[in-house]
């Protein structure tokens, strides 16, 4: 019990849906620009320390978007 009760994958699981909620809530209901920046990652309402390179990869971004396009069909 303490391993699921300490570890930081399954909490995140374990939270409540009012807190699982509230990144969402926060990002649609405040101002883009003024409240947070468009095009960065953000956690528990602040600007993530941590992101991975690959998200900011124009051409992986590029073909994630036409493999989708050939999924779907």
């Amino acid at each position: 019990m303490r391993f699921i009760t300490t570890n930081p994958v399954t909490r995140a699981m374990l939270t409540t849906p009012e807190k699982g909620a509230d990144q969402l809530v926060w990002l649609a209901t405040s101002r883009p620009g003024v409240d947070w920046e468009p095009g960065r990652y953000y956690e528990k309402r602040r600007p993530a320390r941590r992101v991975n390179s690959q998200a900011y990869d124009p051409d992986l971004a590029r073909r994630l978007w036409e493999r989708s396009e050939q999924l779907l069909g």
